[in-house]
């Protein structure tokens, strides 16, 4: 292994190598580097990639994600990922980065505040957001959308100001109304950022208010979007602001069933389906969400790709990213003592080592052993969402993105409602200097 490693160099975004595919048992793993060209292994008419992460809040996958996404972005004309968060929430983003004020590194780091889902709020997302900045007015740009039937889902709206700036947005795009008559219009479309946990809608007289405001945002929507594509004619930054409404209504219905996860996959994979329509006929999109939402065959429920394979003419393919996991805990790391806010501790998976070479791995290339297709790792355990398991759940998937062992995110947005914060040795950091 120091052999292999002597020969591989730090680039920018993940470690590159000159090695030839190396195996393990029959299996080959290929490393994702300048070399070698991962895109031959995705046939050439797939429309959507989706990367399912059976792991989140780490550096190394949301960073080997991004390369492959900008060379198809380049190289195979996918001018769109769609995150696991609300689309409404991905538009303010988008918007913040196009037409913010605060200076480039700012607008970045306000847009992931404003628009990235829970899981996505690190430095490596901000890494997504800032190439998104760098390329939006050149040939291979790429735009920022979610598919989430959730509404007000990002941090941002923890100071309740985003339906400001969205209003105040629709204002500069040439909707003539004073602010606050407009926030009041269309307020009770908040009603929707919390149904789950209070059961709205609790009567057909608040889906009539929260329908009421869906039809007024229309009308002002239909108002503004030829601007908009005057003023942003290669991105669909108009396209994805006449969605809303229908996302709204989605949004309403999901709430109406309690947040199912039969209805929010429903949801999502119909959302997608229109999402293709941004571009033209033949358009193409990324998929970047959590495994058990997005991965075909990942459970007892229909997820958002088999919906979408159902839905969709043209080829879907799924790249399921694995952390290898030998001892789950290392280099004296303990979970936080307490969380607060969150709710659901199991999502911190970022406790694992420092990762050696990532890698692709084509299902053809898999022992066909198993009769559900599931052969990788039958004795090593990983974590899926905080729970060990002895296999990568891979019978839908198409490849796998292997990583053998990975660290925690260089900074997740949420730290301050951890009491104790620890690096991998088990001490508390000293702060940051770099403002990241």
């Amino acid at each position: 292994m120091r052999r292999v490693l002597a020969s591989c160099s730090l680039g920018l975004l993940l470690l590159s190598c000159s090695s030839a595919p190396k195996k393990q048992g029959n299996i080959e793993f290929v490393p994702l580097d300048e070399e070698v060209n991962v895109l031959k292994a995705i046939p050439s008419d797939i429309r959507i990639l989706q990367f399912a992460d059976t792991f989140h809040l780490s550096r190394e996958i949301p960073l080997a994600e991004l390369s492959l996404i900008r060379r198809l972005t380049a190289g195979r004309g996918f001018a769109v990922v769609a995150a696991s968060g609300s689309p409404f929430d991905a538009w303010i983003a988008m918007e913040t980065i196009l037409n913010g004020r605060a200076g480039a590194a700012q607008n970045v780091k306000d847009a992931r505040l404003r628009g990235a889902a829970f899981l996505d709020q690190n430095i490596e997302f901000e890494s997504l957001l800032d190439w998104i900045r760098e390329v939006r007015r050149s040939e291979t740009s790429l735009y920022l959308t979610g598919f989430d039937p959730g509404f007000g889902t990002s941090y941002g709206w923890r100071n309740q100001f985003l339906l400001r700036v969205f209003v105040q947005s629709l204002r500069d795009y040439g909707v003539k109304k004073e602010a606050a008559a407009m926030e009041k219009e269309i307020e009770p479309l908040l009603w929707l950022r919390k149904c789950q946990e209070t059961g709205f809608p609790r009567n057909p007289q608040d889906s009539e208010r929260v329908r009421g405001a869906v039809k007024v945002l229309a009308g002002w929507i239909k108002g503004v979007t030829g601007t908009i594509h005057e003023r942003f004619p290669g991105l669909p930054h108009d396209r994805a602001l006449a969605l809303l409404p229908f996302h709204l209504e989605q949004v309403l219905e999901t709430c109406r069933l309690r947040n199912s996860p039969e209805a929010r996959f429903e949801a999502g994979a119909r959302f997608l389906s229109r999402v293709l329509t941004f571009s033209d006929e033949d358009g193409r999109i990324l998929v970047k969400a959590p495994f058990e939402m997005v991965a075909p065959e990942a459970g007892p429920v229909p997820t958002v790709g088999d919906r979408l394979k159902k839905l969709v003419k043209g080829g879907l393919y799924t790249i399921v990213t694995v952390p290898v996991a030998g001892d789950l805990i290392a280099g004296g790391l303990k979970p936080p003592a307490r969380i607060t806010l969150l709710g659901n501790e199991s999502r911190l998976q970022w406790i694992l080592r420092p990762l050696k070479v990532p890698a692709f791995v084509p299902v053809h290339a898999l022992p066909k052993t198993d009769k559900q297709f599931e052969p990788l790792y039958q004795k090593m355990p990983i974590l899926l969402d905080g729970e060990k398991t002895r296999s990568a759940p891979a019978k839908g998937a198409d490849a796998f993105m292997v990583f053998p062992k990975v660290r925690p995110s260089g900074k997740w947005y949420f730290d301050h409602l951890i009491e104790k914060k620890m690096d991998a040795s088990g001490a508390t950091p000293a702060p940051d200097q770099s403002g990241r």
